[in-house]
């Protein structure tokens, strides 16, 4: 289950940031509903920072699954450059789509998908 980092604040639970699907040593929830309730015994995450795309946006811009690359918005008078953002590749998508997850920037997500091919460039890991 991912969170938002305010989300989890509210919730007190203390969430690593990681790649969805690594789950090794996170926290659990009890998810309750009015009908029923579900125990995770563990998954509790914040998602990296990432941005979804198609295997042709990867193949135009010279990208692969799990490469990482910064990325800046464009429309905003005052720019935002997001570094380190995850490239998940997937052959089910058809445009791109980015994810911040932490809620001042969340403004800033719909202008970073849009935009996003003309200022993405590869970056080393450290």
């Amino acid at each position: 289950m991912e969170l938002s980092a305010a989300d989890a604040l509210a919730l007190g639970i203390d969430t690593p940031i990681r790649k969805s699907g690594d789950l090794d040593g996170t926290p659990g929830i009890l998810i309750e509903g009015p009908r029923s309730r579900v125990l995770l015994e563990r998954g509790v995450i914040r998602a990296l920072r990432h941005v979804h795309m198609s295997p042709s946006d990867a193949d135009a811009l010279g990208l692969k699954d799990e490469d990482y690359v910064a990325a800046a918005t464009e429309r905003h008078t005052r720019r935002i450059l997001f570094r380190d953002v995850l490239v998940r590749v997937s052959a089910d998508l058809i445009a791109l789509r980015g994810h911040e997850y932490r809620r001042p920037l969340n403004t800033a997500v719909p202008q970073v998908a849009q935009r996003l091919i003309r200022c993405m460039q590869r970056i080393p890991r450290r």
